[in-house]
């Protein structure tokens, strides 16, 4: 075998054995149906929201699986049809409830992570009272949500926050008369 065929050769089992970790590490992830971690406390931290938020996706979509996308490619997490092969690219904030009486999750979305299509969905979680609330919006559902916002140096607030049961996104704004977006609140379906 030539140094060429032989290079190919070690390439293509190189390959193989990363097919074969993401799929062990998937099968981690969901092994306990998504509550690998106990939740407790007034905090979290974003690694324990981006677990649950990956074992959450594995549950409702069985035949994908989940993975930590490359830090060159702007972290997130990736979903991958094992089927198809069609991967989307899923970005992720996460916040503690900025309130202990009710649910009001801050986030900071950065302008050039939506204005070119880098992701394919976006996920805000927020943690409170001892649970993981989490709105996922599609690429295009997202740029609807954010059309009604004020850009400051490039930065968009979201915030989210809960009354009578009803998600809304409040920022500059009364809950009731905020974007309801409780259409999003644990909205797993990949579409």
């Amino acid at each position: 075998m030539n140094n060429e065929g032989l290079i190919l050769e070690l390439f293509r089992r190189v390959q193989e054995l990363e097919e074969k970790v993401v799929k062990l590490e998937s099968k981690k992830l969901s092994g306990n149906g998504g509550n690998e971690f106990a939740l407790s406390g007034e905090r979290i931290t974003r690694v324990d929201a981006r677990r649950f938020v990956m074992n959450k996706f594995i549950d409702e979509n069985p035949e994908h699986i989940a993975m930590i996308g490359k830090q060159k490619e702007g972290s997130g997490i990736v979903i991958i049809n094992e089927e198809s092969g069609i991967s989307y690219r899923v970005k992720m904030y996460h916040s503690n409830s900025h309130s202990k009486d009710k649910l009001f999750g801050w986030h900071k979305v950065y302008s050039d992570q939506f204005i070119e299509k880098k992701y394919d969905f976006y996920v805000f979680t927020v943690y409170w009272n001892g649970k993981i609330y989490s709105f996922i919006f599609s690429h295009e559902e997202f740029c609807g949500l954010i059309s009604s916002k004020k850009e400051e140096k490039k930065i968009y607030h979201l915030y989210f926050e809960m009354e009578n049961g009803i998600f809304y996104e409040t920022r500059d704004q009364k809950p009731s008369s905020g974007y309801d977006v409780t259409e999003y609140y644990n909205n797993w379906q990949i579409k």
